[in-house]
């Protein structure tokens, strides 16, 4: 048998090895379009992500052997298909949903053979990741009194929303809910409300000519500055670049 250690070893040398051939350039370039193809993702943007993976495609295929080129393929399409799962816990909750979808998309990726398969797997890799993304407020599995949460928090999008008058209006105490909406959406009721909020902010940015500033009013913020910070911290992108970024995304 073989000793983890030294099989540990010569993988992780093998492993150096390639990384250090890519250069430090190209994976720099390859860890900053991966995080911005993950954002682009999250906001809706299709066409922009889907250039950032054939600029990340472009610098797994530098590998001149072919063998090791469909390795490398591989291996890193795997990766993205698991990263998918930590970046959208970290982003919003955990869900069944989004382990399922990076589990069966990494079988899916196991049965391609060729470059080809690779690159035109692109667009079906982005579509599922995007549908996986959209269906996150609808798990089956939530708990009953979540579920009743969420649809309020959707319908008062636009009211003053806090814990007391949520609680109050559904029948619960404050702890109880907190706690319920903390163990199903890994979630705190107002980072929650707050990132529903920026949700609304985008699409309002994305459809309408409405001013940021009138925006930032509508969803309840007496600050636009601050409305601006919450924005990017949700989206790592503020809403005047947003706005300017989905309106090109239309006319492409």
């Amino acid at each position: 048998m073989v000793n983890n250690e030294e099989l540990f070893q010569n993988l992780f040398n093998k492993e150096l090895g390639i990384l250090r051939g890519l250069g430090e350039e190209s994976f720099a370039t390859l860890v900053h379009e991966q995080d911005h193809f993950f954002n682009d993702l999250f906001n809706g943007l299709y066409t922009s992500a889907k250039r950032r993976f054939e600029l990340m495609f472009d610098i797994m295929v530098l590998e001149e052997d072919e063998e090791e080129r469909l390795k490398d393929l591989y291996k890193y399409f795997i990766y993205i298909a698991g990263a998918f799962t930590d970046k959208f816990t970290i982003k919003f909750s955990f869900r069944w949903n989004i382990i399922a979808t990076s589990t069966s998309l990494m079988k899916v990726i196991d049965r391609w053979e060729t470059e080809d398969d690779y690159r035109e797997g692109m667009d079906f890799i982005i579509h599922t990741f995007m549908n996986a993304i959209n269906s996150r407020d609808t798990e089956p599995s939530l708990h009953p009194h979540v579920l009743r949460f969420m649809t309020y928090v959707k319908e008062n999008i636009y009211t003053n929303l806090n814990l007391y008058t949520i609680s109050k209006d559904l029948n619960l105490s404050c702890g109880h809910l907190s706690r319920l909406v903390n163990k199903e959406l890994n979630s705190t009721i107002p980072s929650y409300i707050a990132n529903k909020k920026m949700e609304c902010a985008a699409k309002h940015l994305r459809d309408t000519e409405l001013p940021i500033s009138e925006i930032s009013e509508m969803l309840g913020y007496t600050s636009t500055s601050y409305f601006t910070t919450l924005f990017k911290n949700r989206f790592d992108i503020t809403p005047s670049h947003y706005r300017i970024k989905a309106l090109y995304e239309y006319r492409l």
